[in-house]
């Protein structure tokens, strides 16, 4: 069977479905199956089930799958057996029962770099000595995909934080932009200082055109094996968050307070491969992915209040 299977259809997997010119043939996931368009082709599966994985993936034959099946970084540190079943085990199962000449695309993390001093891109060359239990698990999965991957082409995608979401589930940036864009529209936020510098971030939308692109559009050569930093090549200076934030609510009061921890500037991702082959990897400014995201919420809570109201 010709077409793409999406395993993980969280924020990430979500919006990528939405930018493949042609719908998956499958949409792999632990959940129930949503209502509307997604729920035809919509399958539900236990990912600690890698047997049972394996066999769906060899039944369909998919010509690209496009794993973004994960744990956030505190699922994964409380869960560690779990995260490395989902983040390792059930990806290499995926890849292993892929035909040959079919294309993989494994989503991995920069917190596979760990914290590089700095102001130097960092390059996908660069030695991997992963933060934490989440960074860890990535840098296995890839190391465990590389062995498997035979004569498949295989494209691992470091990617940046992402956000631009309103799921309250999800990564560490995306929580974290949630709630500063929350609270600001609230009229209180409490953020770190304008001269403090964050971890890169990604627009949500921005990596599901970049994802859609490598999984579909022939490259320019064969990507027999390829890794492929992901995100927009510099850091968030804390100013412009400040900017972004204030432009949604010029009445909001701003507090300083602490960088969470796990979000201080880490690596600054060298994105000129990625860029080579699909362009900009991000088209949107940190104000208009910060106005988007506002205006993603005020839709949600417009949603939910019209629900209660006909209960």
């Amino acid at each position: 069977m010709s077409g793409v299977v999406v395993i993980g259809a969280g924020t990430l997997g979500t919006e990528i479905i939405r930018r493949l010119q042609t719908p998956p043939v499958a949409i792999i996931d632990r959940r129930a199956a949503p209502t509307g368009e997604l729920a035809s082709n919509w399958v539900r599966h236990d990912l600690r089930d890698t047997d049972g994985l394996a066999r769906l993936v060899s039944e369909l034959s998919p010509s690209g799958i496009v794993y973004t099946a994960g744990l956030s970084t505190s699922q994964s540190g409380d869960e560690p057996g779990l995260a490395r079943t989902v983040h390792c085990d059930a990806a290499v199962a995926a890849l292993d029962a892929l035909h040959d000449h079919a294309r993989f695309l494994y989503l991995s993390s920069f917190a596979v770099y760990g914290a590089v001093p700095g102001d130097s891109p960092v390059r996908e060359a660069q030695p991997l000595k992963p933060l934490g239990t989440y960074g860890r698990l990535k840098a296995d999965a890839e190391r465990d995909l590389q062995r498997t991957r035979g004569n498949r082409d295989l494209v691992i995608l470091r990617s940046a934080g992402l956000y631009g979401s309103v799921a309250p589930e999800g990564s560490l940036s995306q929580q974290y932009m949630l709630r500063l864009v929350l609270d600001a529209l609230r009229g209180h936020v409490t953020v770190p200082g304008p001269d403090v510098d964050l971890d890169e971030l990604w627009f949500v939308d921005d990596a599901a055109r970049v994802v859609a692109a490598l999984i579909e559009s022939p490259l320019r050569e064969r990507c027999r094996s390829t890794v492929l930093n992901g995100g927009p090549g510099h850091r968030t200076a804390g100013r412009d968050l400040h900017a972004a934030l204030r432009a949604l609510n010029r009445n909001a009061v701003h507090e300083i307070g602490p960088t969470p921890e796990g979000f201080m500037a880490t690596a600054r991702l060298d994105v000129a491969a990625l860029s080579d082959l699909v362009g900009n990897p991000a088209t949107t400014s940190l104000p208009e992915g910060v106005r988007v995201l506002a205006q993603r919420l005020e839709r949600q809570q417009s949603e939910d209040r019209l629900v209660r109201s006909e209960r």
